[in-house]
Formats: C-alpha cells, structure tokens, sequence
C-alpha cells in the first residue's frame, strides 16, 4: 500500500478548496478500490510521483468534484457553518429505548468499602478495535467494569491496532462464522451489560449477530454502544471514515488552527495536521460515549429495558468545539502538535515504549504496565475454549461448550 501511503494529506484544488485525503492502511480492501479510484485518475504511474501527480489532478478539478469521485477517502476541509448546512446541531449522544426486550430493572453495583469501582461487576463485551470506541471500553474498565475485548482471528493483527483495542481489557479471538464458536459469542452476549461496537450502520452489527435487535426477546436488559464517522440522521450516515476526516469534515480543522498552519500543511506534505497517535476526536467520541453508556446503565436500573447509545466522531467533535475559548492560534504545525497532544486524552504514545509484546498467529499476550495513576493494565488475549479459556474468575462465567 506505499502508493496510498505517498497521497496522504491536503491538496489545493482548482476552486481554492482544501482537500484532504486520508485512508486506514489495515483496510486492505478499501484501501484496493482507493488505489483503483487513483489510476483512473492517472495519479499512481509511480510511487515515486504520486503525490505530484494528485496535485496535478487536484488543481484541474474542485474540491466537491473529487471529494465525490473519490468517495470517503476524500474530504473536502469544511467550516463549521458549511458542516451545519449538512448536518443540524447535534447532542452528545443518542440514547433510545429498545422496543420489545426484557423490561427488568438491573440495579446499579452496590459500591463496598472505600476502595471499591462504581462499575465493579458490570460485564462489557468489547467488539470494536480503533479507536474511540475501544477508548470508551477502556474508561468502563477503569472504572470497574470486566470488558472481555473479542477479536477476529482472521482480522487485522498490528501492534498498534492491538494496543488501542485491548488494553485494560482481556481478550479472545472468536471467529463469528464459526459455528461453535458463534455459539460461545451468544452465550456471552446473554452474560453482557454492555456491549460496545464500531460499525457505519447498526444494522452491520445485526447482520452479523452481534447487534441490539439480536435475538432481543431473549436477553437480560444491556446497553449497546456504537460510534459512526458521522451522525446517522446526516445526509453522510453510514458514510465510512476515521479521525481525521470527521475532523475536516466539520470545520474543527479550520477552527483549531490558521490559514497559515494549514497552509504549511500542504506545502510541507504533511498527512495529517494532528499528530499521528494523537487524534482528539476519537477521544472526544469515546468519552462522549461513555457518558451514554452510564447514563443508560442508571435508566436501566431506574426503569428497566435495554438501550441504545450512539455518538459519532463529527457529532463529538461538534459538541467539542461548543467549549473552545480564545486562545493564540498555533503558529506553526510542530506548535499545533503540540497541542494536539496536549488536549488528547489517553494517548498511548508515552508508554508504547513500555509494553513487552510477545505475538503469535493466534493469540496476544501483553506484559502488566502501570501509567502514571492509572491502574495496573491487563493485556491479555486467549483463543476460547480448551485449557486456553482463563475467563473463569475475572466476572464472566466460562461459555458453554
């Protein structure tokens, strides 16, 4: 994927429009057709001329014409008025009621003693991998709660995609196609409080067995969490995308820094004007999220019934820039760094040097850290079943064989 890797970034267009290009190198798929998109457009003749190429391309065509052809890999560096246009204001999350589910109340955990966590006892089945939504896991657990993140075997296996989904949580690989092992992922949906996923759209997490309308009628009241790009009463739901691009999308690009700083952006080739393992927004959507999900949890025991939470990066970021103050604008893109990593929260960039990580083909195995006042971490994953399955004492039961 080095060709794709060479275009990332900002790109002057004809119309003196922005636009900027960003990808998910692990999305091989998605990553093919972009590549696809590229060569009808003549831009990948050579890795080496690339990006020149789009440039090229960028300043015979306009930003809107190219954010189209291109699809979500393509996004147009908007204001926040031109965002409202598309999308009205928004709250921080959407909670709603699930029709036709258990109705019983589950009270809140009962905190014992001084030391006890508000969430101890809540059981959280983690499906999601990057990264606002696995964030919103990882706070519940800091919290207290058992958050059992479950990976497919058969997915994305890269050391930082690993980090950002399983730390603090233990993990399992469950291969949904699996017959049996699609057996073990619904007998610990029927354990779950929450359950936490990432998905464009509500209905690809139904359609794969793991959604809030799956087999509804026959499960203890839950919570469900999913986090999209972009809000999902938009035009743009179910439109794919990641950090950045919502950043771009909604004016939080043009409200966070200068004409200048992006203006660097683009002479300097930088891909992206956060730094790269400091993307705010993801952390603005996870927290966001995680306030539904508790807020959700107190409905449930107060009235009983099973509920969705939604939130969406754009709509985080939204709801974000609704608390910015005045302050100096960055004057620079290593300034803006800076900042960037500053404002985010739970980066993981100050202990990546701290992890030990032993990976084989099938299981991954991290080493206790501590960071700063947070609690031990457990990073752990196991493949279920057989003497591999260490659920038992961490507040699942073991699933049925």
């Amino acid at each position: 994927m080095a060709p794709v890797q060479k275009v990332t970034g900002f790109y002057r267009c004809k119309d003196e429009r922005v636009l900027f290009i960003f990808f998910n190198v692990y999305n091989v798929v998605d990553c093919q057709t972009f590549l696809d998109k590229l060569k009808q457009l003549g831009c990948i003749g050579c890795c080496r001329n690339s990006r020149s190429e789009l440039v090229k391309v960028a300043s015979q065509s306009t930003a809107f014409e190219l954010e189209k052809e291109l699809g979500y890999f393509a996004t147009v560096v908007r204001t926040p008025e031109e965002w409202g246009a598309i999308c009205p204001s928004q709250p921080p999350f959407h909670l709603s009621a699930l029709v036709g589910g258990s109705d019983v109340r589950v009270p809140l955990p009962t905190i014992m003693g001084s030391g006890a966590l508000p969430l101890a006892g809540i059981k959280v089945l983690d499906f999601s991998n990057v990264v606002a939504a696995p964030y919103a896991a990882r706070v519940l657990a800091e919290m207290g709660a058992n958050v059992l993140n479950v990976r497919d075997p058969k997915g994305v296996r890269a050391p930082i995609v690993d980090l950002y989904a399983t730390i603090g949580k233990l993990s399992v690989l469950a291969d949904l196609t699996d017959p049996a092992e699609r057996a073990r992922v619904d007998a610990l949906l029927e354990q779950a409080d929450v359950v936490i996923t990432n998905f464009p759209s509500i209905e690809q997490a139904d359609k794969l067995g793991i959604g809030p309308y799956t087999r509804l009628a026959n499960r203890r009241p839950f919570i469900h969490f999913n986090v999209t790009a972009y809000p999902n009463d938009s035009e743009w739901k179910h439109r794919k995308g990641y950090a950045p691009m919502a950043s771009a999308a909604c004016g939080m690009f043009t409200t966070a820094c200068s004409p200048e700083v992006l203006e660097q952006a683009i002479t300097s080739k930088a891909g992206t004007i956060w730094p790269n393992d400091a993307y705010p927004e993801d952390y603005f959507g996870g927290m966001l999220g995680t306030v539904g999900i508790l807020a959700a949890l107190r409905r449930r025991a107060k009235e009983g019934g099973s509920y969705l939470v939604e939130t969406s990066l754009a709509g985080a970021c939204m709801y974000a820039m609704g608390f910015r103050r005045e302050a100096a604008m960055p004057s620079s893109c290593a300034d803006f760094e800076s900042l960037a990593r500053t404002f985010s929260v739970g980066v993981p960039s100050p202990f990546k040097s701290c992890l030990c990580c032993r990976t084989s083909s099938m299981s991954l195995i991290r080493e206790p850290i501590v960071y700063n006042e947070w609690s031990t971490l457990l990073l752990a994953a196991t493949k279920f079943g057989g003497d591999e399955d260490k659920l038992v004492g961490t507040g699942w039961a073991k699933a049925a064989e």
